[in-house]
């Protein structure tokens, strides 16, 4: 499962889904919740609980995170731009991607390129995550 994951982006079996998230008095939609999936040929539907842990122990957590990241803001900007409105999108970090020392240049770097402004992105974080983290796991 660990080396599948490696290549996983390369080969394009990462995908991102989305759902919508509304104003509870209005039925707006405010924002999408990105969710990520692992459609492998042999594997078939992998179930993120299972595969985001191997991506945080062996560190490809990392390259994964980026790649959310600067797909689902890509995504964003095109809905932005073809619906004139300006909902966020909101996604999960693990604890690990909290001690990426490139994560907030990154993330300035995909909103630059995507021209989308700081509170189109909503970041969450995973508390299982926050507890391994604090716990000594996920390194």
């Amino acid at each position: 499962m660990e080396s599948a994951l490696q290549g996983a982006i390369e080969r394009r079996e990462l995908r991102l889904a989305f759902q919508p998230r509304v104003a509870i008095d209005t039925f707006d939609l405010t924002g999408v919740e990105c969710l990520l999936r692992w459609e492998h040929p042999q594997f078939g539907s992998v179930n993120p609980e299972e595969f985001i842990s191997i991506a945080e122990e062996t560190g490809f957590i990392d390259e994964i995170g980026r790649w959310v990241i600067k797909e689902a803001c890509r995504q964003l900007a095109d809905w932005r731009e073809s619906v004139k409105s300006t909902f966020f999108v909101s996604v999960k970090l693990s604890g690990r991607q909290l001690r990426d020392p490139q994560l907030v240049t990154s993330i300035k770097d995909i909103l630059a390129a995507t021209q989308l402004p700081a509170d189109a992105l909503e970041l969450q974080v995973r508390e299982s995550s926050l507890t391994r983290c604090a716990q000594g796991g996920a390194r």
